[in-house]
């Protein structure tokens, strides 16, 4: 089977979504299907630790990279709103290959509400029928799945979850301050004032609280003035991206991970974190409802006082239960959401569509 994977940029600054597609070109590839991966930007053709060997990188239009890589079975796009994705909607729909996309949280409601009048006029010019002309539309979990089909498009849904890579167990270091974090893109709709807020109000003994990630928007300067007016430069830090084994020792040497999202599609740093054995904290906005029921976290409302609440409880856990949250986390992980299971569901959705044209 011969795939291309399209999506905007492998630049870091664009957080998790660049990892997951490489990784799905990865996976794809071992499994033994013929991948190519296109981005909207330089990105293709310029070096990047995400990239596979055996997969082939391009940059730019679409029918430059297919004149060289050749018909592919299936086309499966990630994300919308750009010219790129629009080009290649058109251009899977005049040649009649079967189209698949992944919206990537992009048609959630609270992600609808970021540049809405644009993305409103987007819409109904352009961006609804180049959904419609796609065979299968992906999302990677029950949340994303329940916004798309309100929407009314006519395509039909496949739930798909992202798979996660387990990293070693390793023991963590038990002495000195506990370290909460947030890995990802410093954004608004990542609920970060709303976490500073909940953090002044709890301000708990001997921890300390790391931000790190890209800066979307100017919004870290926000979040850096809300800690200045809480008084919490002593125990909140900044860091910009990171990747690869710092990424890796970072999520090791943390006690818990927050994620305090107005809303995710599915949110990867959960699972990355959950499968490092970090207990989280996380907010309904996101897919993460069973935190609580398999007893590797708390899911709470995406507001400053029940955040509080959940944040004190946390904190005040002996090192051994959030340790013992995190070792349950990881078992999930393992069970769920392994990339052997998920790369046999993708390879079987783009089965179907094949079948459904021959």
């Amino acid at each position: 089977m011969r795939v291309l994977l399209a999506y905007t940029s492998l630049h870091a600054s664009h957080g998790g979504p660049p990892l997951v597609v490489a990784r799905v070109a990865e996976v794809l590839s071992n499994a033994g299907a013929t991948v190519a991966l296109l981005t909207a930007d330089d990105s293709g053709s310029q070096p990047s630790p995400l990239k596979v060997p055996r997969v082939r990188y391009f940059s730019g239009g679409i029918a430059t990279a297919i004149e060289e890589f050749g018909r592919p079975d299936v086309i499966h796009d990630h994300s919308l709103w750009i010219p790129h994705h629009h080009a290649i909607a058109n251009f899977a729909a005049a040649r009649r290959i079967p189209l698949v996309v992944s919206p990537l949280g992009s048609l959630q409601p609270q992600a609808l509400k970021i540049k809405a009048l644009r993305k409103r006029a987007a819409w109904f010019l352009y961006q609804r029928r180049n959904l419609n002309k796609a065979q299968l539309i992906h999302a990677a979990s029950q949340l994303e799945l329940d916004a798309i089909r309100l929407l009314g498009l006519t395509p039909p849904v496949t739930l798909i979850p992202h798979g996660i890579d387990l990293p070693e167990p390793i023991a963590k270091a038990t002495q000195g301050k506990r370290t909460a974090l947030f890995l990802g893109r410093i954004h608004p709709v990542k609920g970060l004032p709303m976490l500073i807020a909940a953090w002044a109000k709890v301000k708990p003994e001997n921890w300390l609280l790391r931000i790190i990630g890209p800066d979307e928007d100017r919004h870290q300067a926000v979040v850096e003035r809300a800690v200045r007016q809480a008084r919490l430069e002593d125990t909140v830090s900044f860091r910009g991206p990171i990747a690869g084994t710092a990424k890796a020792a970072t999520l090791r040497d943390a006690d818990l991970f927050i994620l305090p999202s107005y809303t995710e599609n599915f949110g990867v740093a959960v699972a990355e974190a959950l499968a490092a054995e970090v207990p989280v904290i996380t907010t309904t906005g996101t897919p993460w409802h069973e935190l609580d029921s398999r007893g590797c976290g708390w899911c709470t409302a995406p507001d400053e006082t029940p955040l509080a609440s959940t944040l004190s409880r946390a904190t005040a856990l002996p090192a051994t239960v959030l340790s013992e949250m995190g070792r349950k986390g990881r078992e999930w992980m393992a069970a769920d959401f392994s990339w052997d299971r998920i790369v046999e569901r993708y390879l079987d959705a783009y089965a179907g569509l094949l079948r459904s044209r021959a």
